[in-house]
This record gives C-alpha cells, structure tokens and sequence, in this order.
C-alpha cells in the first residue's frame, strides 16, 4: 500500500515526461547541472539549510531544560504540561501561522498592548515578517518535540553514575557535561535531525511569514515552479535535491538512534519543596514554565479572544456572533460541510494508516542491522518528504493513469 500510494506516484513523477514536452523527460543530468550553476537556485538552497539549522538549534535550545525539568521533577499540572509535546503533531502549520499573526503582528496582542502602556499608535514590534519571524514560529512549532525526544532518553539515564561521580567529588556541572550530556547527545542528533528536516520542508509559515522572495526556501520554489511557471523539470530537480537530503538526514537520525542506553529511571523531586528551600534549580524550572507557557499558549490563547471579537460601531465588542454565523444556514455557508469533509478525510487517512502501519511494523519487527534500518527508512521517509513535491507527483500520476477511471 505505502509503495502504490506513495513511492509509485513519486518515482513515476521523478522519472517521467514533461507533460509541457512530452520529448524530454523530467530528470536530466545536464538540466539538472545547469538549474544547479544558476546562483538564484544556490541562494535558495542555501537558505534553506541556513533557517533549517537556527531553527533546529533553537528549538533544542528551548526543549532541553523543559526536558530536564519533566525528567527531575514532579508538579501540579506536569500531564497537562506534557500535552505540550504533542503540538507538532495536532496543530495545522496554517494554524500557527495564524497564531503568530495574531499574537506578535502589527495589531497583535503584544503591540496593542505595548502601544496602551507607551501611549503611541506606533506597533513596537515588527520582527513577524522577517527571518526571525519565520525561526520563531519553527521554535513554537517544533521545541515540544525535541522536550520530547530529548526527555524520553533523559529519564532513562540511572542515578548509579551520577551518585559515583558524587561520591569522587564532581561538581554538578563536571557531571552534566561529563555524563548526562554524552549519554544525551544520540537522541539530541536524533532531534535535531528531525526538525531540520521539517522546517527544510516547511511550506505555510515560510510562504505566509517569509515576507517576499528574499526568504524563499526550497519547498516555496518546488510550489512556484511547478503551480505557477509549470516549470516541472526545475521541480523535480529540487525535489530529487530534496529527496536525497532527507534520506541523509533520515539515515544520520536512525544510525544514531541505535548507540541509545536504556536504563531504570531516575526519581523525581516535588518542586513546590525545592521552591520553598529556595532551590536555585528549582526557581529556574519555574521561570521556563511561566516563559514557555506566555510562549506557547499565548498566541494560540489571542485566536480564542479574537474568534470573539468582532468591530461594530466603530469600536471593538465581544460577542458570539461568528460562532452563531457558523452554525446559520445561508447560501454561502460552506462550514458544515468543511467539517464533514475534515471528519471523512481524517478518519480515512487514520484507518488506511493504522492497517499499512501494523503490516509495517510486523515486517520490521523481524529485521535486524542494515534491513531493519533499511525498512524503517522506507517507512518514514513520507514524513520528511515535501508535501508540495507529494502532492505534484500525485496530481501529475492520477492525470498520466488513472484519469478517466478513478474520481479525484
């Protein structure tokens, strides 16, 4: 099923004709050298690896003490804390788009409130539609996911070797760098790699937060050349590009991933406790959870306040207006059906990928060494592939094969 469903579309799109000259076939050495020499197509790549980078590097930056802080300690609210690290994987990147918008753009809450305490008109903070802009939104979207990782491996980690470090005497930061860290560094590669390889792909936020081509990445020019020049030998060039640098990427996380220990779990402290003995550890996994929470639940907590308001009479109200315009039927109401085509689409997807995923797994569970990898690789290499670049190849083989026999 993955392999009809996704590597046959995607190798038939690679290896195929130009539907525009149908002579010429899509990959072509000498095309590909010369698409390559052109220094607008360097600049591209370039970037894309650069905000990739800064983007994976903070958002490790942020999740390793969020990490430590799950591993060491234990709070009111820590499962709903937790709730955190699944962000990734149930927020539309379109969703957070618009979360940043309305918590830091030019009449976002952040500015509306700078501009009432400083009396001025003027927004204070512009940053949104710019190369930070774009890293802040990846660092919202993907820090749960290294606290995650980066956490699992952590609270694995026993106690025996840190209560021998003490017993000789090693200061808490000779231990940290000397043992936690080393035995850490698999799954913070494994991390890293894995959310380069997303904001390598990342399409909505760069497309909306980018602000004009100087940020354009590789995933927003496989969209320009193919959509909008139908330029598919030039999108295939970048996506055969981008195909092998995931597989890198895919292969550096996997190969990694094996040099992991997995050791009894350490005990945890009540931070309360630690904060009422004046813990300086404790104060600061305080300060990050307040820090991160205005982070992370801030700008989703402005698209809640701003479904309500609504701008009437020349002022702003809060009301229940859209929500009842939701549920009012009229001619150009397409909500419930929107959500029924989400429900059926969803539930399709889920019950398609639950039934390749247990086959999958049930041929991977048998594997050792070199095929095991080699299955995994097989298995997630849909998840870091371009969503665009997916969804040409399959738009290009349904016309190509199934136009005709199949409705789209």
């Amino acid at each position: 099923m993955l392999g009809a469903g996704f590597y046959w579309p995607l190798l038939s799109f690679l290896s195929g004709n130009n539907p525009l000259h149908p002579e010429e076939s899509f990959m072509q050495w000498e095309f590909f050298k010369e698409f390559l020499s052109d220094p607008w197509n360097l600049r591209v790549i370039g970037f894309s690896l650069y905000q990739a980078f800064l983007s994976a590097l903070l958002s490790i930056l942020v999740g390793l003490p969020g990490a430590w802080l799950l591993t060491n300690y234990n709070f009111p609210g820590k499962r709903w804390f937790r709730l955190l690290t699944y962000l990734p994987f149930i927020l539309p990147s379109i969703l957070v788009v618009l979360a940043m918008v309305l918590f830091y753009g030019n009449n976002g809450w952040i500015n509306r409130g700078l501009m009432a305490i400083l009396g001025t008109d003027e927004p204070q903070v512009h940053f949104l539609y710019s190369l930070t802009g774009i890293l802040i939104a990846h660092v919202f979207y993907n820090f749960p996911l290294a606290m995650k990782i980066i956490g699992d491996q952590w609270e694995r980690i026993s106690l025996k070797y840190h209560h021998a470090a003490s017993s000789l005497g090693v200061g808490n930061m000779q231990r940290f760098f000397g043992i936690t860290l080393p035995l850490l560094m698999p799954s913070i590669g494994s991390a890293f790699v894995l959310i380069f390889l997303l904001c390598m792909n990342s399409f909505a936020i760069i497309l909306v937060l980018g602000g004009g081509i100087r940020y354009t990445t590789i995933e927003v020019l496989i969209y320009q050349l193919a959509r909008i020049e139908l330029d598919f030998s030039g999108a295939a060039s970048l996506a055969f590009l981008q195909g092998g640098l995931s597989l890198i990427g895919m292969a550096i996380m996997l190969k990694g991933r094996d040099r992991r220990v997995d050791q009894e779990s350490a005990s945890k402290s009540w931070l309360p406790e630690k904060l009422r003995n004046r813990s300086m550890k404790a104060w600061f996994g305080l300060c990050w959870i307040l820090l991160v929470l205005i982070f992370a639940l801030g700008p989703l907590f402005a698209i809640l306040m701003d479904s309500f308001r609504k701008f009437e009479h020349g002022e702003w109200i809060y009301t229940w207006y859209w929500y009842r315009e939701l549920f009012t039927w009229r001619e150009n109401n397409y909500f419930l059906s929107s959500l029924w085509n989400s429900l059926r689409i969803g539930l399709g997807s889920a019950l398609i990928s639950s039934i390749s995923g247990l086959g999958l797994v049930s041929i991977i569970a048998y594997r050792k060494g070199v095929k095991r990898r080699f299955w995994e690789m097989l298995t997630i290499f849909p998840i870091a592939l371009s969503t665009v670049v997916f969804g040409v190849a399959w738009f290009h083989f349904y016309q190509e094969h199934l136009a005709g026999t199949v409705p789209l």
